[in-house]
Parts: structure tokens; sequence; C-alpha cells
């Protein structure tokens, strides 16, 4: 059984899979495995390597095609902003 099968196993029990992205290692062919994912995370370093020369909105729209209910990009001490099919939402870096 492949890695993508076990995902997908996984998934159809109802379980959510959720991965946080350390995408300078992104190599041909992970794909397949974003596609599986119910809620990815992302830095702003690491989304600008996956976008490549994808807008912020094109790259987001892809991933929710694909099915992932959540986007995640975070900006360090500036928060993150967090995409779903019917909105975005940025939340402060200030939680003091």
């Amino acid at each position: 059984m492949s890695a993508l099968d076990i995902i997908r196993e996984i998934r159809a029990s109802g379980t959510k899979m959720v991965y946080d992205f350390d995408v300078a290692h992104l190599e041909p062919g992970d794909e397949l495995f974003i596609e599986e994912m119910d809620i990815v995370f992302f830095n702003t370093v690491g989304f600008d390597v996956y976008r490549n020369e994808q807008s912020y909105e094109q790259a987001v729209a892809q991933l929710l095609d694909f099915g992932t209910e959540i986007v995640v990009v975070t900006n360090a001490e500036n928060g993150c902003v967090v995409y779903t099919k019917k909105s975005a939402s940025k939340c402060s870096g200030n939680f003091s």
C-alpha cells in the first residue's frame, strides 16, 4: 500500500488530514498529496514557492478546488490569513 493509498483510506474513514508544509522541499508529484489534505498550513515563504507564478488568489483557489477546506498562510508575528471557499479572514499576530 502506498503512502497515498494510506492517506485516502484514513480520509475515507472520516478523519481530517492536516498538513503544515515545509514547501522549500516540494518535489514533482507532491501535488498528489496536497490534493488529499483537508487543512493546509504554509508560511509566506513556503506559499510563494508553492504558488510559483500564480497570484495568491489563484493558488488558494486551486487548493480549495482540490477539496482542501481550509488554507492558512502564516506571516510570523504579523499573524495569518485563513482562507475557505466562503471567506478570507486575517488574524492579528498580536495575542497579548
